[in-house]
């Protein structure tokens, strides 16, 4: 809003065109074109006529030179750009946070600052998952309700442990029997649970999610992508809070670090730290879980997620699928909505399908015989 004739950047794509972009660089161009208005009507009162004008009679004679009609639209102009402005400012920092790219590094310190001395604490391990999903792409808005188990996989009780909520989500409320959510800082967007009774080894507890996440008005930066008209696609990590100290949230550009008096990162684990051989990527308290999930979303939109499809149906314009595992898979899966052609064929009693968008349809027979190959 400060550097003249700025917009933010404008995204386009074959499956959304310009999406809600539009409205962004609108508003955006409305306001430093009414400004750019005001500026050019100003000047044209300005202009020299004649040689012996100096600047001040110039002043002098504004009002003049620009007559009854120039006040008026310098009047209207200088309206719009104010009320684009306050419109741009309401949507921007009031309803969306606006976080500079140095904010993003004073958080990430302070989240390094807060939480890595507890890094290696005991966490629970997710063993079970139902996800109960809507998918409403026209408002870009999901609602979720999932039932989970944990368990303690560890060598000794947990009394409690860090929740990170995910980004862009107002609405996330984390429930496990025995024990309540404590939020700890809701700039960092941290909680901790805590027990009750200490979850004590091998134990189990059930527990529930629940998730609203759309967006609020328009942002200038930072745009969340997960959820669009056309083609959402979102991971559990982006959608439901994780538990244990993320260290994704660590500053890893070795010079910042310098500048905060930060210890160099750290690259790996040593080759003979056999405490971290059963870690995944995702973290060392990541293990196998049985998942299944019900996922509804427009009806001309096919919806996609790990598992086998157990059944498909068409319900108050709402398409419907529900995907099982039959056997235990990694934390870490990603769901899909999108409208999507399908090509299929049969190698041996094998469905074999490719799903993909009208307007690129290439390559799809050369995947299928690689499928079959």
């Amino acid at each position: 809003m400060f550097n003249y004739s700025s917009t933010p950047t404008m995204v386009y794509s074959d499956m959304n065109g310009y999406a809600w972009f539009i409205t962004t660089q609108n508003w955006y161009l409305l306001y430093w074109g009414s400004f750019a208005a005001v500026m050019c009507i100003f000047s044209y009162g300005m202009l020299q006529r004649g040689n012996l004008n100096s600047l001040s009679s110039r002043f002098t004679l504004l009002g003049y030179q620009l007559g009854v009609l120039g006040k008026k639209m310098i009047a209207v102009f200088a309206l719009i750009f104010v009320m684009a402005g306050i419109v741009i400012h309401y949507n921007t920092r009031v309803l969306n946070d606006f976080v500079s790219t140095n904010d993003v590094l004073d958080l990430q310190h302070v989240y390094e600052l807060k939480y890595k001395k507890i890094e290696d604490s005991p966490l629970p391990s997710m063993t079970k998952l139902d996800v109960e999903l809507a998918i409403f792409p026209e408002q870009r808005r999901i609602e979720s309700i999932s039932t989970f188990t944990i368990q303690n996989k560890t060598k000794v009780p947990i009394k409690r442990f860090l929740v990170n909520l995910p980004e862009f989500t107002p609405v996330a409320n984390l429930y496990i029997n025995g024990g309540s959510l404590l939020i700890d800082d809701p700039e960092l967007r941290t909680a901790f649970f805590e027990f009750d009774t200490a979850l004590q080894v091998g134990e189990e507890k059930e527990g529930h999610i629940e998730v609203v996440r759309e967006p609020h008005g328009f942002k200038d930066q930072i745009e969340d992508f997960s959820f669009v008209k056309n083609g959402t696609f979102v991971s559990n990590y982006a959608l439901f809070p994780t538990f244990g100290v993320n260290k994704d949230m660590f500053i890893a550009d070795q010079h910042e670090r310098r500048k905060k008096d930060l210890p160099p990162p750290q690259r790996a684990h040593l080759l003979e730290d056999s405490s971290r051989y059963t870690e995944s990527i995702f973290g060392r308290n990541e293990t196998w879980i049985d998942f299944s999930i019900l996922i509804s979303t427009s009806e001309d939109q096919t919806a996609i997620a790990p598992g086998y499809l157990k059944a498909q149906w068409v319900e108050n314009k709402r398409a419907f699928f529900r995907y099982e595992m039959d056997a235990p898979i990694l934390n870490f899966l990603s769901i899909l909505s999108a409208k999507l052609e399908r090509k299929t064929l049969i190698h041996n009693d094998v469905e074999l399908s490719v799903f993909y968008h009208h307007e690129h349809a290439w390559n799809i027979d050369v995947m299928l015989e690689s499928m079959r190959d």
